[in-house]
Formats: structure tokens, C-alpha cells, sequence
């Protein structure tokens, strides 16, 4: 997987590799690898649970929604997963994620899927894998079992 967190790592790494150690992105984190993990980490988290923010840079679109408005937080991010994705070269999950949906929901379905789809014991579902099974629901029968932490003490 070209997007899996180590291959996203070392393509952070590759673009920041040349930013002074004094950088404060590199400062903050403590040397080049961990502040490139970390950027790592923020990107898959935000394509988990904001993919329309990953979408909007995918289609080179600065503006995030969910925002409202650009700001100096955004641009920097913006800017280093442009980097990254011209190094990466590869579709973003939440891009080929949209365009799973929306054959699904044009009812194309997908060889060797089941007929019916069961998934059990979560506490709790990503934006992106609820667009999914939503989208599944298209084409085959899906029921979602998640698990709801409760106060009442059973004696």
C-alpha cells in the first residue's frame, strides 16, 4: 500500500530532509524521522476521520469546509501533503475510497463479495468506513453490531 503509515513516513522525510534542525517543525518533534512520523500520523488520521479535507487537497482545492476559511495551520499542511502526494504518486485512500462509493452506488457491484455483510463489536466507526459500508449497503445486505459502554453495574 503506497499510503500505509511507513511509506507515508519515508515520503515526509524525503520532502522535509532538507529543513535546518533549528526548523521548528523539526525542533518540536526532536530530528527529521519523528517530526516526519508525526506528520504521518496526522495525515492518515485526518484521512480516517476527515476525508473530504483529504479529498479537497487531492483535487489541489486549499479550502477546507470543514474550516471555513484557509488559515496559516492549514497552508503549511496543505503545501507538505502537495509534496507528498507528488512523491507518494499514488490516489489517496479517501479519493479511491470516494470512487468506490460511488460505483457501489450506482449499484456496480464487486467480484467475490458476499451476499450479506456483518460487522461486530466496535465501538466506533471512521467517517471513511462509515461511507463504506453505507455504500456497501448498496449492493448487499450489511448490519453494523457496535458495542455501547454502559454505567449500570449488572450484580
Amino acid at each position: 500500500d503506497a499510503w500505509s503509515i511507513e511509506r507515508v513516513t519515508m515520503a515526509v522525510l524525503r520532502v522535509i530532509h532538507d529543513l535546518p534542525k533549528d526548523d521548528p517543525l523539526v525542533r518540536k518533534h526532536g530530528g527529521h524521522l519523528r517530526a516526519a512520523r508525526a506528520i504521518a500520523d496526522r495525515f492518515d488520521r485526518y484521512a480516517a476521520r476527515r476525508p473530504s479535507l483529504i479529498r479537497s487537497w487531492e483535487e489541489a482545492r486549499r479550502t477546507n469546509a470543514e474550516v471555513g476559511r484557509d488559515n496559516a495551520q492549514m497552508e503549511w499542511q496543505y503545501a507538505l501533503w502537495r509534496r507528498v502526494r507528488d512523491v507518494i504518486d499514488v490516489p489517496s485512500w479517501p479519493a479511491r475510497t470516494q470512487e468506490l462509493c460511488a460505483g457501489l452506488a450506482a449499484g456496480q457491484g464487486i467480484p467475490g463479495l458476499p451476499p450479506r455483510l456483518m460487522v461486530a463489536g466496535v465501538e466506533t466507526l471512521s467517517v471513511a468506513n462509515l461511507e463504506i459500508l453505507r455504500a456497501l449497503g448498496n449492493v448487499i445486505d450489511v448490519e453494523v453490531i457496535c458495542v455501547q459502554p454502559s454505567a449500570l453495574r449488572l450484580r
